[in-house]
């Protein structure tokens, strides 16, 4: 049984991002809220909220959906930014 969509590394990667906080991180930083979000990925804002929380685990093409958003929006920002952007959350 394949995925439909996405590997297997690019769900993990992403699951690690919500575990980590870091795709939270990202969206904040970007000025993204769950609302805009969940509207793009096409889930309700509960779903980002819970994912984001730890609540709940995306299924693998919203996993993927989630990295390529929280990909884009951290390009859009630029790597200094996205990493001074995490440092200082970090502290």
């Amino acid at each position: 049984m394949g995925m439909a969509s996405g590997s297997l590394s690019e769900v993990v990667l992403a699951r690690r991002l919500l575990a980590s906080g870091n795709g939270r991180k990202v969206r904040v930083a970007a000025g993204v809220s769950m609302g805009e979000l969940a509207r793009r990925l096409g889930v309700d804002v509960g779903a980002v909220s819970r994912w984001e929380a730890g609540l709940r685990t995306p299924r693998a093409a919203l996993a993927v959906a989630y990295l390529a958003a929280i990909s884009e929006l951290g390009a859009a920002i630029g790597p200094a930014d996205l990493g001074a952007h995490l440092m200082a959350a970090d502290e």
